[in-house]
């Protein structure tokens, strides 16, 4: 059995150089997260009900909707931001976002930097 791991996307990895830049020593510790969800250009019809798509598939997978309109959907967790655990969830996000026909925008989280 071939095992496949999710590979750490450019953006991502800017990300990740931004957080550590700021002093945060263990991306393993859980911390505040979102996720950005757009209709695609030049949807109008059916954008809200495609991102109620994704609302749901991140609620059944354990996320809160801190967000949703016709133009937005944010989702919320608290979770960590190693490479792995970025990598695996950028991947389900996209997917996620494919299946749905909306698009993925990228994350942002909390920064944890010791007293």
């Amino acid at each position: 059995m071939t095992m496949t791991h999710a590979v750490l996307a450019a953006d991502d990895k800017l990300v990740l150089a931004a957080i550590r830049g700021q002093g945060d020593p263990d991306l393993s510790v859980p911390r505040h997260t979102l996720l950005y969800f757009y209709p695609k250009k030049g949807v109008i019809f059916g954008a809200k009900k495609a991102l109620t798509a994704v609302a749901d598939t991140a609620k059944a997978d354990g996320w809160t909707v801190g967000t949703l309109k016709r133009n937005v959907l944010v989702i919320e967790c608290s979770v960590a931001v190693d490479e792995d655990a970025v990598a695996e969830r950028s991947e389900w996000a996209n997917a996620l976002a494919d299946a749905n026909g909306v698009e993925f925008d990228g994350w942002e989280c909390a920064v944890n930097i010791p007293a």
